[in-house]
Parts: structure tokens; sequence; C-alpha cells
């Protein structure tokens, strides 16, 4: 019988309705093994603690099933759950192939970088809600409603007649796509040992290996570059998504106890500073931003202040577990986390574009080069699991995962672009950085996870993945206004002399216009190269941000998976009995 993180309480103190969290008599802070940076979080952990006066009904339910666990029945569990996880994952390698051609469709092809900006955005705000009703209703409620979101923005995606109809579908589908997520990940951490967690959190991503090369084939057979064939290749999921994830559904889900404060004040903050952050360079002010964005920007920087302070003062209850980050390493776990996103979106957002038009590659194999980083992380992420299961520690994965990620990058800029070698460089250095992100994306969830007690451990985790989306969004907002000026004035100072400015600026916002151009011709040689100018900048830009990574992942601190933790009483939560 393997632990999850203590032993069985009696079922008659169960039953009879008593708190299902209790302390042990001996004070786990008198412990001569735990560190100051530990005693003070585990001090301000247990204050809080004592102020509850009864446990979630989300938790009491998730503890009570863990109890009635059976083998066969986390067999079926955990098999509905990755047949989820395929199509999800299968339906993301091919959507994302097809987003381009859906934007071009508007003339908005520019605007890929926007959407990852808003629907970053929407991921973090979406996550604390979908923790909090997990906890307060259950898990499969919460689960009910993630795809019922994600169903509904299929629908809206499929019919969107713009590109606002089209980018409001998009931040739908992101509420959805975050919520499925995070339900997975908690029904994990309810039903598994944390000598396992790293394995089993990075199982869900199994699919991975095989749809990366699925997808582009699907979406290339539905021939986007016509108007209908984009559209069916969103619509067909709004099927096939709810009937892959029936046997995860029990009932449905409702909302309650929301910081709605919290959430606007976030909303707005953010995105009043990365809208116009993701403008800059286009104007002849400050830093090339008008005076115009810079009040936005200021009123955001004060929204953002403003939700710190009313999330650790005045919230009731709070949508972010900030006081969490007093602890070096969930602080450093998060942070890594942020700048490892804000240097993936850098060099991701536009990099199937620049491999179709300069590389000459069709919708199939830049979808499968692009998606070679997904199929290498992914594979380090599951060994990565088995790694921590046999050393029992994570910090030597992510000190090996970091410089992997970083050299990586590294090659693609310095071997990515105007060489004989670039679709290697591109293709290696893909791969090595996909390498160490695997390795470091599931090290640090599992240290965030090791110091955390059951009745936080869905909000730290929750804030944990939403500095995954802040970080997206600021690297969207950054490969956005980057992408926009120097492409745009690229392509202006390369084509001047040969095309008007009208057909230039179809040119720059329509990514099919410029595959017209036939291949070996000046005009389209002219074209590649702005393109490829405009990939390294954002390429060079993201090797600069891993630097950040090493100085964030040098306040993580090594702990052993193989005991419980000091910080978590071996009676906070129900075992696991996977030996029936």
């Amino acid at each position: 019988m393997s632990s999850t993180y203590g032993t069985l309480r009696d079922t008659q103190a169960m039953n009879e309705g008593q708190e299902s969290l209790r302390l042990l008599d001996n004070d786990p802070l008198e412990d001569p093994e735990v560190s100051p940076h530990t005693a003070q979080f585990l001090a301000t952990e247990l204050e809080e603690h004592e102020e509850q006066h009864h446990v979630l009904e989300g938790i009491s339910k998730a503890e009570a099933i863990s109890a009635s666990w059976s083998r066969k029945s986390l067999v079926i569990a955990y098999s509905g759950l990755y047949l989820t996880s395929f199509i999800v994952s299968l339906e993301q390698q091919t959507t994302f192939s097809l987003q381009r051609f859906a934007t071009s469709n508007f003339a908005a092809h520019s605007n890929l970088a926007t959407i990852n900006l808003f629907g970053n955005i929407f991921l973090a705000v979406a996550k604390p809600p979908m923790v909090k009703a997990g906890d307060v209703f259950g898990r499969t409620e919460a689960l009910f409603g993630a795809v019922t979101l994600y169903l509904i923005s299929y629908i809206l995606l499929a019919i969107s007649q713009n590109f606002s109809q089209f980018m409001v579908a998009s931040m739908l589908y992101m509420c959805g796509q975050t919520g499925l997520f995070i339900m997975n990940q908690l029904i994990i951490a309810d039903t598994s040992s944390l000598i396992n967690r790293g394995l089993l959190s990075a199982l869900p991503d199994l699919p991975y290996l095989f749809t990366v090369w699925l997808g582009p084939a699907i979406a290339q057979a539905l021939h986007p570059e016509k108007n209908n064939g984009w559209r069916w290749g969103y619509g067909m999921w709004a099927f096939i998504l709810p009937l892959a994830s029936f046997p995860l559904l029990l009932s449905l889900y409702t909302n309650q106890q929301l910081d709605g404060t919290g959430i606007i004040l976030f909303l707005l903050g953010f995105c009043l500073v990365l809208y116009p952050l993701s403008r800059f360079g286009l104007s002849t002010g400050v830093f090339g931003i008008s005076k115009h964005d810079l009040i936005l920007m200021s009123l955001g920087v004060a929204g953002v202040l403003l939700l710190f302070w009313y999330e650790c003062v005045y919230a009731e209850y709070p949508i972010f577990a900030l006081r969490s980050l007093i602890h070096p390493t969930i602080m450093g776990s998060c942070f890594l986390l942020f700048f490892s996103f804000v240097s993936f979106y850098l060099f991701q957002n536009f990099l199937t574009s620049y491999l179709q038009v300069s590389l000459y590659y069709d919708v199939d194999r830049a979808g499968i080069a692009s998606n070679i980083y997904s199929f290498s992380s992914t594979t380090t992420g599951i060994l990565s699991g088995l790694v921590m299961k046999r050393l029992g520690r994570y910090r030597a994965l992510l000190f090996t995962g970091i410089p992997l990620y970083a050299l990586g990058v590294l090659l693609m800029y310095a071997q990515g672009f105007f060489s004989p070698i670039a679709p290697y460089a591109i293709f290696i250095g893909l791969f090595m950085a996909g390498l160490g992100g695997g390795l470091m994306v599931i090290s640090a969830q599992v240290a965030v996870q090791s110091v955390s007690e059951h009745c936080t451990l869905g909000a730290n985790l929750a804030l944990y993945l939403t500095f995954s989306s802040i970080g997206g969004a600021f690297g969207s907002a950054l490969a956005k206004g980057m992408w926009t000026k120097n492409l745009s004035n690229g392509l202006l100072t390369l084509l001047n002399p040969y095309l008007s400015t009208d057909e230039i600026d179809k040119i720059f916002h329509d990514l099919r216009v410029a595959l017209s151009y036939v291949p070996g011709t000046h005009i389209r040689e002219l074209i590649n190269t702005a393109f490829a100018q405009a990939q390294r900048l954002l390429t060079g830009w993201a090797v600069v941000t891993t630097l950040l990574m090493f100085v964030s992942a040098s306040f993580i601190q090594d702990k052993s998976l193989s005991q419980p933790s000091p910080e978590l009483h071996p009676e906070t939560a129900l075992s696991h009995h996977s030996s029936r």
C-alpha cells in the first residue's frame, strides 16, 4: 500500500462529519530538519488552516473518493482521463496549423500573437475559479464545466465571421482548456503518492508523442486554405470531445464562493499592461509607445499592484495563493515557469509562418517541425517522472533541463536563419529545447507540490500554472510588437522598389498572399528575407530570457520525495489503496 499524503482516518470519525484535516500532537515546526524558510511558510499555512471552520465540500469529496479507490476503479478512471487527454492533444495539434489560415481569412495574420496574448491571460484567470469550483463542489462538476466551455468555443470558432468573433471564441476555448488540464492534474494529485506524482503528472502528455505527427496531417487533409476547410477543422471537435470525456463526467458543474473583485482586477490590470506592450515600436513616443498606451500601461500596473494588496489583505476567497510565494521553492518554481514561457512564446508564435514562407514547408511539414518541441518535451517529461521516482529528488533535473533548453534556443538563433543548415538547426534546436523544457517543467511542478498541504495543493498548483499563462501572455505581447514592427518595416524596405504599398500590406496581413509568390523569384526571395529577419530577432530575445531562468531556479530547494513532507502531517489527507 502506497500512501498519498499519510494514513487513512478511521471511517467512524469521517462518517460523523468530523474535520478531515488535523495536526499531530508534536509540532512539525520543532523538527530540526525544517529550514527557516520552510518554518515561516508552514507557520503561515497553519495559521490560515486554523481560521477555517470546515473543509470545503469538494476537498471532502476528493478525500472520500480517494479512500475507496480500488485497483480496478483506478484503471477505469485513468483510462478515461487519458482518452480525454488524447483527444485534446490531437485537437490542439490539428487546430494549431489551422489558426494562421483562419486569421488570414480575416486579413489578420499578424494578430496571431494577439490571440495568444489574451488567451494566456484568460488561461491564468480561469485556473483559480476552476480550482475553487473543484474544491467547493467536486472535481467532476468542475470538469463538466470545462468540457461545456470547450464545446461552446468549438462551435463559435467554426461559425465566426470576423477576427473579433474568432478571438472571443478563442478566449472561451482557453478557459475550457485550462479547466480540463487543471482538473486532470488535481485528480492525479488526489490519487497518487508524492514519489509517483512526477510520472503520473506527465502521463497525460503521452498522447503528444503520436498526435504531433497526426495533427498536421489532419489539418492538411482539411485544405485549410479554403474558407470552409479550417471551419470544419474546429467544428468537428464539438462532437468528438464530449463523447471522449463522457466517462469522466458524473454531474453538473456549479460555481460559487469565487472572488469576483480579484478576477476583475487581474483582467483589467494585465490586459491594460500587455495590450499596449504588444504595440510597442509602432509610435514615435517613449520606447516606441504612444502617450495613450503609456497611460493604459500605468493604469494596468496600478491595477496589478492593487490586486496584490487586495488578495493578501482583504479578499475573503483569494483567487491566488500569493502568500505561498514567501516560500523560496514556490517562488523560484513560479518565476522559472514564467520566464520559460516568455522565452517559448517569443520564438514560437510565428515560427510556423517562417517555415512556410522562408523554407517552403507545406502545412503538414511545418506543423510537424514546430511540434518537435512538444514531442521531445513530452518524452523527457515522462522520463523525468521515472528518474524522480528512482532518485527521490528533483533539483538535479532542473539544472539539467535549463541548460539544454537554452542551448537549443541558442542553436536556432545562431544557425536557423540565412544558413545552408537552417532546417537542421531548427529541428535540432527545437528537439534540444524540448528535452530541457520537459525536464524543468515537471520537476518544478513536483517541487511546488512537495511543499504544499493537501488543503492548499490546488491553490498552489493553480498559482504555479498561472505564472505559465502570464509568461505566455508577456511573451506573446513582446512577439506581437516586435513582429509587427520588424516584418512590416522589412517588407516595406525590401519590396518598396517593386510593389505598391497596398500590395505590401496584403503580404503582411495575409499569409496566403505571401505564399502565392512563386518560389525562386526575386520578390519571393525578398519576402523570405523579411520573414527570416523578423523571426531571428524574436529568437534572439528568447535566448536572452533564458538567463533569468537560471536565476529563478537558484531559489528552488531540493527535497526528498521518498519521505512524507515535513510541512505535511501524516494525517492531513487520505491514503491511496493501490493494492486492492
